[in-house]
């Protein structure tokens, strides 16, 4: 067995012992779990369970089952070893989702391990494209100097991303690193995403529009469907039409980072994408992309629900398209963070007398 093998598969047992602590033992348990356990932030296992259920919404059959919790981890890695693109959602400030992500990172890299299988390209919604040379400075280094997580922030300069606090991305970053996945920009540049969220697709290249296949419409019922998410997000404050380019602006992100996915495709065995919900869903985000530009590769998406008392249904998680078909593979459902009213605040600054 080789050193990293060695490792992964020490790092894999602990990942099934953090599992076995931090998820209820039956899934008939998971909405009483979510109801009465108190909201988990930290990261011991005698706090509230990380996930309070897993859902295969069986996106080829139309039906839906619930996972067994215990094994849900091992499931989703088999899943995922049997695709090309694995496209793993989150809530950027949920911390339960990075801690998750970081078990199926060391899931997935032990069952490669086991067969001698190279691992894929981690590409990150997180790193920019004027990031990428940082990037490729901490991989040199790392591969001659063993390198840690913090390393990785300060190569970043985590605290000028705009992202939260890098302790809550740590658990997948450390994970990512403990198994030597190389790590990929999949994000553009601010300046590049300020353009076309104020001019729209005009903003670009013609040949670089093609290339990434947003000369092509998402459809009429995507689109609205897009449109009526930015203004639920902007809280109804902003009129669709002053919307329309936030709209290409998001097609704009989806599409590169589908093209990043293909790209690394190419170097690594397959290749990996961690992102925000909205960016994984497959109706209309990376994977609708991915569709065009490798149509013969396998796919695997899913996404984290925050479990709600509005939601007492654990099915009623799964999310739908215009379609009705299931915008992910599985969707997993974890306590919620508890923030303030976003809208709160952007009325008060829309109402707020110019100067």
């Amino acid at each position: 067995m080789t050193k990293l093998s060695t490792r992964l598969a020490a790092l894999a047992f602990a990942a099934t012992i953090v599992s076995a602590l931090s998820m209820p033992a039956r899934a008939a348990d998971v909405s009483e779990v979510c109801r009465t356990s108190p909201h988990r932030t930290g990261g011991a296992a005698s706090e509230a369970p990380d996930v309070c259920a897993v859902i295969e919404t069986a996106t080829g059959t139309g039906n839906t089952r619930l996972l067994d919790l215990r094994a849900a981890v091992d499931e989703l890695a088999a899943a995922a070893d049997r695709a090309d693109f694995v496209l793993l959602g989150e809530i950027h400030d949920n911390p339960s989702h990075h801690r998750i992500r970081g078990q199926l990172i060391l899931a997935i890299a032990a069952r490669r391990a086991k067969t001698q299988r190279p691992p894929p390209g981690l590409v990150l919604e997180h790193i920019r494209a004027d990031q990428a040379l940082a990037l490729v400075g901490f991989r040199t280094v790392d591969k001659v100097q063993r390198r840690t997580v913090d390393d990785l922030f300060k190569a970043l300069d985590w605290g000028k991303s705009g992202w939260p606090d890098a302790g809550l991305f740590r658990p997948m970053l450390s994970a990512a690193l403990d198994a030597e996945w190389p790590l990929l920009h999949g994000n553009l540049t601010r300046e590049a995403i300020r353009s076309v969220a104020r001019g729209g697709t005009a903003a670009l290249d013609a040949d670089e529009a093609k290339r990434l296949g947003l000369d092509v419409g998402l459809g009429n019922d995507s689109e609205k469907d897009l449109l009526d998410e930015l203004v639920e997000s902007h809280c109804g404050l902003m009129p669709r039409t002053a919307l329309a380019a936030l709209a290409d602006a998001q097609r704009y992100r989806d599409a590169y980072m589908a093209a990043q996915l293909v790209d690394a495709a190419k170097t690594y065995d397959g290749a990996v994408l961690l992102a925000g919900n909205g960016h994984v869903r497959a109706d209309r985000g990376v994977p609708w992309h991915l569709k065009r530009m490798a149509p013969d590769k396998r796919m695997l998406v899913v996404t984290f629900a925050q479990a709600s008392a509005e939601h007492a249904e654990t099915l009623s998680y799964v999310q739908r398209g215009s379609d009705g078909r299931p915008v992910a593979d599985y969707v997993m459902v974890t306590p919620r963070v508890e923030r303030p009213d976003p809208c709160e605040a952007m009325r008060k600054r829309f109402s707020a007398p110019k100067q």
